[in-house]
């Protein structure tokens, strides 16, 4: 299967955002922003979930993305001691056998009936970015 660079940053962040128990979609945003300051758009999310589900690296559980198998593990190898986001990064790219220079990928078609949907993929973007405008008004007090 042919990953894209982004669905490393997205494994990533699934793991990062649950702790490699499993996450919201709102973490996930959240912690993808967290690792490379940018937000997933929701091409990337939903290609990425299809594909990386379909690896057999994550599941979707009542809505609650959760890495498994070698992704899991790999997660549970790296945080046994503290590392820096850019070397978690690259150890997901090379899982995924990607390169490490983000690249635009071609616009994809994905199920519509496939999880999360567009609707799913705004309301995780809203609820974060709203999380993060109370966080940085709060910060500003």
């Amino acid at each position: 299967m042919a990953f894209h660079w982004s669905d490393a940053w997205l494994l990533h962040a699934v793991c990062a955002a649950g702790g490699g128990r499993g996450a919201t979609l709102a973490s996930v945003v959240a912690a993808a922003d967290y690792i490379n300051h940018a937000v997933l758009t929701a091409s990337e999310i939903r290609g990425g979930v299809a594909r990386l589900v379909a690896a057999g690296h994550v599941t979707v559980q009542r809505e609650k993305l959760r890495p498994r198998g070698v992704a899991l593990k790999l997660w549970r190898d790296l945080t046994t001691k503290r590392r820096r986001i850019d070397t978690l990064q690259t150890a997901f790219e090379k899982l995924l056998a990607v390169d490490s220079a983000p690249r635009p990928a071609n616009e994809e078609i994905v199920a519509p009936e496939s999880w999360p949907s567009e609707a799913a993929v705004e309301d995780a973007c809203r609820e974060y970015l709203a999380m993060a405008a109370a966080a940085v008004s709060r910060r500003r007090r």
